[in-house]
């Protein structure tokens, strides 16, 4: 069975400020023999157009959020998550990896922490999936570091310094 991830916004949209995009959908990509499947929402979209930015690539197929049992498990989400205006697109990542047996990559830290605590165990942060490239060989340890910093000089948040990506990942055993 493929992978599938389903990104939120905030990775996709330090990628595009970083013009990094096409790097982070070569790490996405998986192991050659089963290469993965990547998504984002109809809302994800939706809110990076809004913050003026065009997350189009051909690595990232836009999902609806429509079917009812999808519909369902966006209400559920929107209640577990206390969903605010901003949280829309987290919502909806959630709700659409629950049904289709996605994994979803979500950045903030309280999110992903609520989303385990209520089932969803499929979810990661971006750096996750960039170890996941080095893992495949798809990168090295230091151009994975080079793309988190671009990212941070972005403005995007991670719980490893600018130059400190490989260390973390290996104490967090991403890096085996």
């Amino acid at each position: 069975m493929t992978r599938t991830l389903v990104w939120d916004a905030s990775a996709l949209h330090h990628a595009v400020l970083a013009a990094r995009l096409d790097v982070v959908g070569d790490l996405a990509r998986g192991p050659d023999q089963e290469p993965w499947r990547n998504v984002t929402t109809a809302t994800v979209r939706s809110e990076m157009r809004r913050n003026g930015l065009d997350g189009t690539a051909p690595w990232l197929e836009t999902v609806h959020v429509d079917e009812l049992d999808e519909i369902r498990a966006l209400f559920t989400w929107r209640d577990r998550q206390g969903a605010t205006s901003r949280d829309h697109g987290e919502t909806t990542v959630c709700a659409w990896a629950e049904v289709h047996g996605a994994t979803a990559v979500i950045d903030d830290r309280a999110a992903r922490r609520t989303a385990r605590r209520h089932g969803l165990h499929e979810v990661h942060g971006s750096l996750w999936v960039f170890a996941q490239g080095v893992r495949s060989g798809r990168a090295t340890a230091g151009g994975v570091a080079g793309l988190v910093n671009a990212l941070i000089a972005t403005g995007a948040r991670y719980p490893c310094q600018a130059i400190g990506f490989e260390a973390w990942a290996r104490q967090n055993k991403l890096l085996v």
